[in-house]
């Protein structure tokens, strides 16, 4: 009888879980600026969540503050998706990005009413032991409307992963 007692009160612990949340080691977000883009008159930001052990998200925004207006976009919003290849643990390395694009350019000293874009870029992150975090990367975009313009995306980010 006492071996059924003892059952009966250890049968709650089969089925108790822990209520600790798994804490990922690794610091998962990024806020990162190009300087490449700077240098073509460009202002530029981004920031980039790790979503698992090998891909992340990020959202580039970029702006042309200059008068002259000699840069390739006006106005441009990214998304994008990086798959990571060499370094799966910390997502550096080697990556391909595939990306969804709005921009807006200078035509006939008018802002364009914008257009919309599918993109791909290879590049590679390197992030050291302080966390600091640089991307170098090089692809296109092309154009969903009628003349499918192709416009390139080659920079270098720096930023920290926090």
């Amino acid at each position: 009888m006492k071996k059924y007692y003892l059952f009966i009160l250890l049968l709650p612990t089969i089925f108790a879980f822990g209520q600790e949340e798994k804490k990922s080691p690794y610091l998962l977000n990024e806020i990162k600026v190009s300087p490449s883009f700077y240098l073509q008159g460009i202002e530029s930001i981004s920031y980039e969540r790790i979503i698992g052990e090998d891909g992340s998200v990020g959202l580039e925004l970029m702006y042309d503050f200059s008068k002259e207006h000699t840069a390739l976009y006006k106005s441009n919003i990214l998304a994008y998706y990086r798959l990571f290849f060499s370094n799966r643990v910390n997502t550096t390395g080697l990556f391909i990005e595939w990306s969804v694009n709005r921009y807006n350019v200078i035509q006939h000293n008018q802002i364009s009413n914008g257009y919309a874009g599918l993109g791909i870029a290879v590049g590679g992150k390197f992030v050291n032991k302080n966390k600091w975090v640089a991307d170098i990367f090089l692809g296109f975009s092309r154009t969903l409307d009628n003349h499918y313009e192709a416009k390139e995306r080659i920079g270098l980010s720096v930023g920290k992963r926090f």
